[in-house]
């Protein structure tokens, strides 16, 4: 068939059925001698015949146009090749759809002479919508179709490079943790072995832990924080009882998506820049809230301001900036997201991050305001 799928077939079928209908209404009107009910009937049942034989007929030019299309940069002997099968089908058309108008009214003047006067008044019109139409109407549809699909394939494309910045920015945030773990390893092997080999045997459930977490974009509220406290017993061991962290975190909260390693080098961040790493030691808070339908997540330690703007950790062949967390969340969440980074007047530093509860909320414009960007 020229056209697939049941809903088209209805809809090419009923399109002609309307147009006979339509024709045979014209004929009515026109008509000058008194109307019967048998005369009515007589135009309408003639009309709808000679609709369905032009259906029948553009079925053929459905077939040719799509073998020999016109739309993009069709040859010229594809024009040539409608040309030819637009008379041909035009004057079959006419033939039979003749044959049915003589059958009701039966002509005065020679079969012949009647034939003539019939092609000479209808070819032009019929060689025009009754073939051109449906070729017209055909190509503008592979071409709405043609534009559908591109736009289709842009999208996809947009979607798979987003997909692999947003996963070579997941490979700068992963193996964070590892390099300075190895490295507090490395300075305990010799004087305490026996924490060394502790360290290693929960750097190795970690890192198994980071590999089933890294397959998925995003991660669930609670599975993030076990990630964390994982890392925590690590840091621990390298700093004792100089690392005290706080959690403050709803039950019910613990459900809700978050981008997989978000909170990690944010923690890192504040073990490294606050008093962690000095004798005296320091506080950090974990705290996450809902706020509007937005999930609101902090880490601050107690440290000195910076002076200098801080780089979030990552390897030192490849940091990572906080415009760069900042982009990995904008490719998730769009305008529905924050990220910012506060001094308190007290000391140390505050990371704050906003993402939207509702899971709809995905590369959208946001309609309330976000925090800077």
């Amino acid at each position: 068939m020229a056209f697939e799928g049941p809903h088209a077939k209805r809809l090419y079928w009923g399109a002609w059925v309307l147009l006979g209908l339509f024709m045979a209404t014209q004929d009515i009107i026109r008509y000058t001698v008194p109307l019967t009910a048998k005369l009515i009937v007589s135009l309408l049942l003639l009309n709808l015949a000679q609709t369905l034989v032009w259906a029948v007929l553009s079925l053929s030019t459905l077939r040719i146009v799509r073998r020999y299309p016109l739309h993009g940069t069709a040859p010229l002997r594809h024009w040539w090749m409608h040309l030819a099968a637009g008379i041909l089908i035009t004057i079959t058309g006419l033939v039979l759809t003749g044959s049915l108008a003589f059958l009701l009214d039966p002509p005065k003047e020679s079969l012949a002479m009647a034939f003539q006067q019939f092609m000479v008044s209808f070819f032009s019109f019929n060689f025009l919508v009754c073939y051109w139409g449906v070729v017209g109407i055909h190509e503008g549809i592979q071409i709405l179709k043609g534009a559908r699909e591109r736009e289709l394939r842009v999208s996809m494309l947009e979607t798979k490079v987003a997909q692999a910045q947003f996963r070579s920015m997941q490979m700068q945030l992963n193996p964070h943790f590892l390099f300075t773990t190895l490295g507090a390893v490395s300075a305990l092997i010799h004087s305490e072995p026996a924490t060394a080999d502790r360290m290693l045997v929960k750097l190795s459930q970690l890192l198994r832990l980071s590999l089933e977490q890294s397959r998925e974009e995003e991660t669930s509220l609670g599975k993030e924080l076990a990630f964390l406290e994982g890392y925590l017993e690590v840091e621990r061991m390298r700093l004792g009882g100089r690392l005290r962290v706080t959690f403050e975190v709803p039950e019910d909260l613990l459900g809700a998506q978050v981008p997989a390693f978000v909170l990690q080098p944010l923690l890192e961040n504040a073990i490294q820049y606050g008093n962690c790493d000095r004798g005296q030691g320091g506080i950090i808070h974990i705290r996450a809230r809902q706020e509007s339908g937005m999930l609101t997540m902090e880490v601050q330690d107690d440290g000195q301001p910076p002076t200098t703007p801080r780089q979030l950790p990552a390897p030192a062949a490849n940091p990572l900036t906080a415009s760069e967390m900042r982009s990995r969340l904008e490719e998730i969440y769009g305008t529905h997201r924050g990220f910012e980074l506060q001094f308190p007047e007290g000391g140390g530093t505050l990371a704050r991050i906003q993402l939207p509860l509702d899971s709809s909320d995905r590369s959208s414009v946001c309609p309330g305001p976000a925090l800077p960007a």
